[in-house]
């Protein structure tokens, strides 16, 4: 588990900030989603009008054969009389109090040091933070989910933690190491996955930065009890640092995303959904790709 869509909201059995009624169930780009093994300590202090809870957790290393377990801490708070009709992912419709919730990541990496045949380690220590809120702004009930609009917010900032977002590529490399005397370039072994740290043309080993924040809003039509809701997100990734490492382009300077969604149920087990979504990814030499993308997803749910 990651930041703050896993450590907290998956302790209470349920995502606590999900992405709005999106239509494709992997994730809305920009939002954190990642689940890996964790030891967990946890505690939820529970009134009629509020449920507070504190968690903190080792987690497997982002990086193989580590010593070091990833360290995770976060605070969440639910005003449980102010609840709204939420739906998190694709099909995880449900009733949501107005939550609040910030987490917390500390993250230890150590590599050979950048040469052919290396014979010490070089170590860098990375930290993270992530702030949620679901707001609902026209309320939503178990007895009635109709006209009801929420709004979802995600702020996160850190370093080494490309794995927490789905998809993310940096572009990020390492540079080549100098030549032999027959003109060769060696193989250098990180032992990583990509994207994560790099070492840089000063030889001082770096960790890529992120920071992404996302809004989305979504609204459940009168009368209908729930079955039928827009929604759109809007999600900005960008690296302050990633730019500096590798090809211009290649490498990723931010990437702007938004969506529309339309989505209901036929039936309490057939649901469908359309989305109009646009990507516009800028690179480190100012190359933008847009691309523009319909999609449509049916499911069945048992």
């Amino acid at each position: 588990m990651t930041v703050a869509d896993e450590l907290l909201a998956h302790a209470q059995g349920r995502a606590l900030i999900g992405d709005t009624g999106y239509v494709q169930p992997q994730g809305v780009p920009g939002q954190i989603y990642s689940r890996t093994p964790q030891l967990r300590l946890s505690k939820t202090f529970k009134t009629k009008d509020i449920t507070f809870d504190i968690a903190i957790a080792a987690s497997r290393p982002p990086q193989r054969d580590s010593a070091t377990p990833e360290g995770e801490a976060g605070l969440h708070l639910a005003i449980n009389n102010w609840t709204g009709t939420q739906t998190i992912g694709a099909t995880g419709s449900t009733v949501s109090p107005a939550s609040i919730a910030v987490t917390g990541d500390l993250r230890r990496f150590s590599l050979p040091e950048f040469a052919a045949k290396p014979v010490s380690s070089n170590d860098v220590t990375t930290g993270a933070i992530a702030v949620d809120t679901f707001l609902p702004v026209l309320p939503g009930t178990e007895e009635n989910k109709g006209n009801s609009l929420s709004l979802l917010g995600e702020f996160v900032a850190g370093n080494g933690m490309t794995d927490m977002f789905t998809g993310l590529q940096s572009g990020a490399t390492f540079p080549a190491l100098p030549a032999n005397a027959d003109g060769t370039v060696p193989a250098y072994n990180s032992q990583i996955d990509p994207g994560m740290v790099v070492y840089g043309s000063d030889g001082i080993l770096h960790a890529v930065q992120w920071t992404t924040y996302r809004v989305g809003a979504q609204y459940y039509f009168p009368g209908l009890d729930g079955k039928m809701w827009i929604s759109g997100n809007y999600s900005r990734t960008s690296s302050s640092n990633a730019s500096t490492f590798g090809n211009a382009n290649a490498t990723l300077d931010h990437v702007d995303w938004f969506d529309v969604n339309l989505m209901g149920d036929l039936t309490p087990a057939v649901r469908l959904g359309i989305e109009y979504a646009n990507y516009n990814t800028s690179y480190a030499d100012g190359i933008h790709a847009l691309n523009h993308r319909i999609y449509t997803s049916a499911f069945y749910i048992f």
